[in-house]
């Protein structure tokens, strides 16, 4: 399933079901190596049958906790902070490239920083300057002067499409 279907299926759950959403960051997860064995959680005895439920989104180092309850999210967070050193981000603002915004109407979802930052990382590589539309009649196109540059923008862009 597409990452972006799976974030989205999981933020408009939350949102239906009023659940809280947390974000953590694991500080090490590129120094832990390839898992090689099959993973298997099973319910802590500390949580009260069928009371809570949460959900653990993971995505590299990233990772989006959606729960109706924010006492199993710190004991979450504490067993997490025992097996991997993490960071505690708080409440979802900010995930895989996406601005995530709660009020009492629903979800916001906005790609803008996301798609700034590509602008500012290619700026330096393209000779680039901003027109009022995409295909202005004043605008002079300059060939692209690295195919590679070109192959990045385009897997940069994609997720936004």
């Amino acid at each position: 399933m597409d990452k972006m279907v799976t974030v989205r299926t999981l933020l408009a759950l939350a949102t239906i079901k009023v659940w809280h959403l947390q974000q953590f960051d694991v500080i090490n997860a590129f120094f832990r190596g390839e898992l090689k064995e099959e993973i298997y959680m099973k319910k802590t005895s500390r949580l009260p049958q069928g009371q809570t439920w949460s959900a653990l989104l993971v995505y590299v180092d990233d990772i989006v906790v959606a729960s109706n309850s924010l006492d199993s999210i710190v004991i979450l967070k504490t067993f997490l902070n025992q097996q991997f050193k993490i960071k505690d981000l708080g409440t979802l603002r900010y995930f895989l490239g996406i601005e995530v915004a709660r009020s009492p109407n629903g979800i916001h979802l906005c790609q803008q920083k996301y798609t700034l930052d590509i602008l500012a990382d290619s700026a330096s590589g393209c000779q680039s300057l901003p027109v009022s539309t995409f295909l202005s009649g004043l605008a002079a196109l300059q060939p692209v002067p690295s195919p590679l540059l070109l192959g990045v923008l385009a897997a940069q862009i994609l997720p936004i499409l």
